[in-house]
């Protein structure tokens, strides 16, 4: 989560250098030709056709359902023109909004990472979705 110009900026930096080294795919959010967000997978890992679903949303748009519009296109076009098989979601424990997304899509819960992650001073736990390609299209 960016909290700050400052965190935003590295995050789309980051996201630059990885989308160049084909391990990402991103896609930028627009609502009324404004760009609302990121949404896209990090970490692709081409043999074993999985990957793992990262976004950020600017906080005007949060809880609008718009983040799980664009998650749910991303899903269905990673298992139908990317060929994965396995998709992940992580959110934090606390980030009941992320969580909610998984859970709108019918992500199955996975388990929980403990303190993975170092955020605003502190560790936080990561709760892990995944959706697999047979059980998306029972969804559809």
């Amino acid at each position: 989560m960016t909290k700050s110009a400052a965190d935003t900026k590295a995050f789309v930096e980051q996201t630059v250098r990885s989308n160049a080294e084909q391990n990402t795919f991103v896609a930028v959010i627009l609502v009324d030709d404004q760009v609302a967000g990121l949404v896209g997978y990090n970490q692709i890992n081409w043999t074993n056709q999985n990957a793992e679903i990262g976004y950020w949303l600017g906080a005007p748009f949060v809880r609008k359902g718009v983040m799980t519009k664009a998650t749910r296109v991303l899903v269905d076009y990673g298992f139908n023109h990317f060929g994965l098989n396995r998709i992940e979601l992580r959110a934090a424990k606390e980030n009941l909004a992320s969580r909610g997304v998984a859970e709108k899509l019918n992500f199955a819960y996975e388990g929980t990472k403990r303190q993975c992650e170092w955020v605003n001073d502190r560790f936080v736990d990561h709760v892990i979705y995944g959706m697999l390609k047979s059980e998306w299209k029972m969804n559809e």
